[in-house]
């Protein structure tokens, strides 16, 4: 099937501020039309509101009917990103998908041209916006704060991943991601 848009595949550790910065898009895009937003199928309650969801049975009945192009499972939770964006890809259309750095190199062995950005953020605003959001437990903040620097090798092995730092003010990450989407 012949492929005419492009992945851009958000990565970047818990906090790093993904969901607002794929909210910046929406609400910042000129051409609305020309984007497909993904929405990930989750099996957490407490999901973001573009997530979608499902219990384990449901996913794995996504997963086994062929309707997930891309998953992967995290802190004991399920993602998944559903087949539509096939559609999106021949419409021409530019995907965004919140993904995972774990998964990043399955992804990319799927869809070579995918755009990897790597979103970042400072220890001390991880965890500020961790404990912010209410979704995890402290003991889950602890962990996923052990883990926020150990994708360097993202970074370092000369992968073509463009790095985002979400330090600031949002408009600063959001209007650095809206340059990248417009090339």
């Amino acid at each position: 099937m012949l492929k005419n848009g492009r992945i851009y595949y958000l990565m970047g550790a818990s906090g790093a501020g993904k969901d607002s910065l794929i909210q910046y898009l929406k609400e910042n895009l000129s051409n609305h039309g020309s984007y497909h937003f993904t929405r990930r199928y989750v099996t957490r309650l407490k999901s973001g509101k573009d997530d979608i969801s499902v219990n384990q049975e449901r996913f794995s009945q996504l997963l086994n009917a062929g309707q997930l192009v891309l998953h992967w499972q995290r802190y004991g939770i399920r993602y998944g990103i559903g087949k539509e964006i096939e559609q999106s890809l021949v419409d021409g259309k530019k995907v965004i998908i919140n993904g995972s750095r774990d998964h990043y190199l399955k992804a990319k062995a799927s869809y070579p041209d995918l755009t990897g950005i790597l979103i970042k953020a400072e220890n001390q605003n991880l965890e500020q916006r961790l404990h912010l959001r209410k979704r995890e437990s402290d003991m889950d903040i602890s962990a996923r704060m052990a883990e926020a620097d150990n994708f360097q090798l993202l970074e370092t092995k000369g992968s073509g991943i463009i790095i985002i730092n979400n330090n600031k003010a949002l408009t600063i990450a959001g209007n650095q991601l809206l340059e990248i989407l417009s090339d």
